[in-house]
Formats: C-alpha cells, sequence, structure tokens
C-alpha cells in the first residue's frame, strides 16, 4: 500500500513538473500555432505569478517608470475633504521587494495590466470614457475595486465616498544621454463607492 501511495505521489509530482515546463516554455515562446490556442490557459496558470517579460534587454529596454496614484474623498464634519495623494504601485511593489512571497503579487500584477489596458484605450481613443459603457469594462471595475480596499485601509476612512486615479508615466532618458524626465498624465474618471 505504501509503495503504491508514493507511486502515485511521484506520477502526479511529475504530472505537474511537466505541465508547468510546458506551460511556461509555451508562454515565452513567439507566437505559434499551438500557444495561440492554448493562450487562455496559459495565461491563466502563467500570469499571476510567473509573469516574465524581456523588457530588460534591448532593442526595446524600460524607458519609463509607470505609477497609479489615488486619493479619496470622505465627508468630515459636513465638509468634504481629500487624503493625499497615495502611489498605489509603490505601496505594493515596496512590499514584493522586501519578500517576493507577498501576498499583494497577484493585486499588484492586476493593477498593472488594468493600467496598461486602459492606457492602451485611451491612446487609442482619447474619448473613452464619453463613448464607451465604462461599468462593464473588466480592467476598469478591477482598477477601482483594488483601489478602493487600498485606500479603505492606507487612508483608514470608512466613509470613502469618491475615488480620484491618475496613472503617471516617467519617461526618462536614454541611459547615457542628459536630459530630464518628462511626465504624462492619465486621469480616470472620478466614482462614487
Amino acid at each position: 500500500m505504501k509503495t503504491k501511495l508514493s507511486k502515485l505521489f511521484f506520477v502526479c509530482i511529475s504530472c505537474f513538473c511537466v505541465f508547468h515546463i510546458s506551460a511556461v516554455l509555451l508562454y515565452n515562446l513567439p507566437i505559434n500555432p499551438m500557444n495561440f490556442k492554448m493562450a487562455p490557459v496559459i495565461n491563466s496558470y502563467v500570469g499571476p505569478i510567473f509573469k516574465q517579460n524581456w523588457h530588460l534587454f534591448a532593442p526595446d529596454p524600460v524607458s519609463t517608470n509607470n505609477y497609479v496614484l489615488a486619493r479619496a474623498s470622505f465627508q468630515e464634519e459636513n465638509q468634504t475633504k481629500h487624503t493625499e495623494w497615495i502611489n498605489i504601485s509603490k505601496t505594493y511593489t515596496s512590499g514584493l521587494q522586501k519578500n517576493r512571497f507577498n501576498q499583494n503579487r497577484p493585486k499588484l500584477s492586476a493593477l498593472r495590466t488594468s493600467q496598461r489596458e486602459m492606457i492602451k484605450k485611451l491612446n487609442d481613443n482619447e474619448d473613452f470614457f464619453e463613448e464607451k459603457n465604462v461599468e462593464k469594462d473588466i480592467h476598469l471595475n478591477m482598477l477601482y475595486n483594488i483601489v478602493e480596499k487600498e485606500l479603505t485601509q492606507l487612508a483608514d476612512k470608512k466613509d470613502i465616498h469618491e475615488l480620484e486615479i491618475k496613472f503617471v508615466i516617467e519617461e526618462f532618458p536614454e541611459y547615457g544621454k542628459d536630459g530630464e524626465s518628462n511626465y504624462r498624465y492619465y486621469y480616470i474618471p472620478d466614482v462614487r463607492v
């Protein structure tokens, strides 16, 4: 009986290792029919924890720092007051740098994904928020949910009634060249909580 359990355990571990290695390899390979067909399964497995990119290397090294800044409005003594602007991205990134197994890793990945997708939509169409039904946009809803939970914890305000969010993109000069950073801002519509 003990040998059957150990064989079963070995088979299960072997199957998992084969699946994991195959998924990571397919994720990192250039687009081909196999990884295109399996993309939903591969991306849902690799995305939250094992996501990788090649932006460190030429020809397209990272040339920007991206941040999600947010603040909340709340009622106090019959007046509307605002919290300070809080850098949500930095909060998650600093926690992840201290502990690679930080529980906020999936939130940071979701925050970066929603920021990237929203910027892409805004670059494609400046009137995105006026023309589209943003209530059904999954990336915008994910962004609002993450920011609301984070501001509720950080600001220690339970009566938050409005969120303000903006994306900041810092474009720094190419390595070895003089110059100052340029900043671009994208403002996301306020949402009532």
